[in-house]
């Protein structure tokens, strides 16, 4: 309840200034940041306050671009107005997610449950953004990263760049029949911190680390991606190789969560509230390296 009022709190000041006239009607207001560091108020609060502001169609958002003025009387919430257009005015692409797979039917395995539902869900709920479902493919240990894919669509708020919707071939590659295709979103990821995180073992146990999305080797293989690198965990600093080891001699699940900027500790934080083990980095060796290439 502490967290509201202070968020609520930050909402109504910076509305009073917008109405107030401090700001003109197009201009960029000063940054969360800017905020935080006026107002002695946390940047997460600030953000809240500001997605209100937008969501109530006083201000548009665009990534990298921060928060413009965009009416000073919007419309009422009972007039009709379209969701797309909703969404186009606030700055953003229309589109849809998966939140959370609900089916208690018996042919639904567990691990498919999990793989689509509460990892997810909970990433959604403790960063207040949606974070990718992603394999990690194409590693580079002399350059230290992973090459982070999925064939299907992503958060537009992550992208680089343009969206671009292509037909791919999806299963029965290589069969008599031919390929299936579908439509697959090809879009990198913008560059920055990033954390990669799984509820593994039917939610008994939590792995995350903290990493930066960069420039890579090479475009990579079509579908939402990024390379990652720069790796640590709790205990510092690690290469791309342990986070490798880690994910095989853990058994993680596929897929991680990818999502942006650092949450790891309040991940981790989360875990140790739920009663899950947390599955520490482990150090690549070369008895592993051996056995795997056998």
């Amino acid at each position: 309840m502490i967290e509201v009022a202070k968020y609520k709190q930050a909402h109504d000041e910076i509305l009073n200034r917008l109405k107030r006239g401090h700001y003109a009607i197009g201009m960029r207001i000063p940054s969360k940041y800017d905020m935080s560091d006026a107002s002695n108020v946390s940047r997460v609060t600030i953000r809240k306050a500001l997605e209100l502001l937008v969501r109530d169609g006083y201000l548009t958002s665009r990534q990298g671009s921060g928060y413009n003025v965009a009416t000073l009387s919007p419309p009422s919430s009972t007039c009709l107005v379209s969701f797309t257009d909703k969404v186009l005015r606030e700055g953003h692409g229309p589109g849809a997610r998966l939140l959370r797979l609900e089916n208690e039917a018996k042919d639904v395995p567990k691990p498919v449950s999990d793989m689509f539902g509460e990892p997810v869900s909970l990433v959604e709920r403790l960063t207040g953004r949606v974070g990718c479902l992603l394999d990690m493919t194409a590693p580079d240990l002399t350059r230290d990263q992973i090459l982070m894919w999925h064939g299907g669509g992503g958060p537009r708020y992550m992208l680089r760049g343009h969206l671009t919707w292509i037909n791919h071939p999806m299963i029965g590659r290589g069969t008599d029949a031919g390929p299936i295709f579908g439509a697959i979103a090809d879009s990198r990821f913008a560059y920055g911190d990033c954390t990669i995180l799984r509820i593994a073992g039917h939610g008994t146990a939590h792995f995350a680390v903290e990493g930066m999305v960069s420039e890579g080797p090479a475009e990579g293989v079509t579908g939402c991606r990024g390379w990652v690198g720069g790796f640590s965990a709790r205990a510092g600093p690690c290469p791309a190789e342990d986070v490798v080891t880690t994910v095989l001699e853990h058994g993680i699940e596929h897929h991680l969560v990818l999502v942006q900027d650092r949450h790891r500790a309040a991940f981790e934080e989360l875990g140790a509230w739920s009663a899950m083990v947390r599955l520490p980095v482990i150090q690549a060796h070369q008895d592993f390296a051996e056995g795997d290439a056998r």
